[in-house]
């Protein structure tokens, strides 16, 4: 019984058993493996530092390409991202957040496609990554991040960037055992179901 799962569990995570800390964030780890299982090992194995600069280099693009960083409460929360301070308003409560946007007139108003096919306003999707960089757990974290689809992409799906984490902490790379490419994630995280589920 107990070689049935584990083979069951291989089979789900790309013929290799997830580590505790894979299994101890739940769903969001199974949601994401289904977008690429591959980098979703790399990630974990990566550690605490790597996928922190992940989340912290998640929430700065969005916001530039989603046409936020101009906005004086965005910069002001990204700072306090990067330096790790709790978020001021209007950023300390999600619910007030998401209204201060969509009540903001000379914020743009885009349509992006999440890899599901769902659509989803662009500023939305940047406000949520900017909120969940600030996640005390940094695996699930950059495993809930949504990154934009904001640069030239190599042919399996990834966006590869020869930059390390040390020189550019906002592009951070890693190296999947599927892959010997040095990549960032193109879509790791943000499904539909999570696009929803937020205030």
């Amino acid at each position: 019984m107990r070689e049935r799962r584990e083979h069951a569990e291989k089979r789900e995570w790309g013929g290799r058993l997830p580590s505790d800390r894979l299994r101890s964030v739940g769903k969001v780890a199974a949601e994401t493996r289904r977008l690429d299982v591959a980098l979703v090992h790399a990630v974990d194995e990566a550690g605490p530092k790597i996928q922190r600069a992940i989340t912290r280099w998640a929430a700065h693009r969005s916001c530039d390409v989603a046409g936020l960083s101009s906005m004086d409460w965005i910069a002001r929360s990204l700072a306090q991202l990067d330096r790790g301070l709790a978020f001021s308003p209007p950023l300390d409560d999600p619910k007030t957040a998401r209204k201060f946007l969509s009540s903001e007139p000379q914020i743009p108003s885009t349509v992006i496609t999440l890899p599901d096919g769902t659509n989803a306003s662009q500023q939305e999707v940047a406000l949520i990554a900017l909120l969940i960089g600030a996640d005390p757990d940094p695996l699930k974290a950059v495993l809930h991040a949504p990154t934009p689809p904001s640069a030239p992409t190599a042919p399996d799906g990834m966006i590869c960037s020869p930059k390390s984490v040390a020189n550019s902490p906002r592009q951070p790379t890693l190296r999947c055992h599927s892959r010997p490419t040095c990549c960032r994630p193109r879509n790791v995280g943000m499904t539909a179901m999570q696009y929803r589920s937020w205030p």
